[in-house]
């Protein structure tokens, strides 16, 4: 599903810097993992890269195809037939959240403290797998916090109209 999910970001938002889809890709990978109980959107490996969380395979068909340039051509990449509703909505969410930051504000995002990609990047090595149930679990906790969140929200909105 690695393919279809690039095509169906590219489909959304047109052209897009290699930086940006491989975080978005990224992201996606980790909503739908989040949000489906640990189940992966795509079996390719990811790893931890200077400039964040990268799919090497990803990686590799960019630079063959589109090099420096903008990936703006999902001719490349499978039909997004394969998708269902629940990859669709990851992939919507992601978009919704992230996909008018840049590819340098979605590193920054990447690159925090507490994050997957921090705990395993190390300079100057490329193929550190960040693994995928590590990917699962970070996605979970962080949709149970923001479920925990939006219930209490409701509250505080209701005591602050007091």
């Amino acid at each position: 599903m690695l393919y279809p999910t690039v095509r169906y970001l590219l489909e959304q938002l047109g052209s897009v810097d290699h930086l940006k889809l491989q975080k978005l890709v990224y992201m996606s990978f980790g909503f739908y993992a989040g949000k489906n109980e640990g189940k992966y959107l795509f079996p390719n490996a990811i790893q931890a890269w200077q400039y964040g969380p990268v799919i090497p395979d990803l990686y590799e068909i960019i630079r063959e195809n589109f090099g420096d340039a903008a990936v703006s051509s999902h001719a490349c990449f499978d039909d997004t037939d394969a998708l269902d509703r629940d990859h669709r909505e990851a992939i919507d969410l992601v978009l919704k959240t992230y996909g008018k930051d840049s590819g340098w504000m979605l590193t920054e995002y990447t690159h925090r403290k507490d994050t997957l990609w921090f705990r395993h990047y190390r300079e100057g090595v490329r193929d550190v797998e960040i693994p995928r149930d590590e990917i699962a679990d970070y996605y979970q906790k962080a949709f149970q916090l923001a479920a925990e969140y939006n219930k209490y929200k409701d509250v505080f909105v209701a005591l602050s109209k007091q």
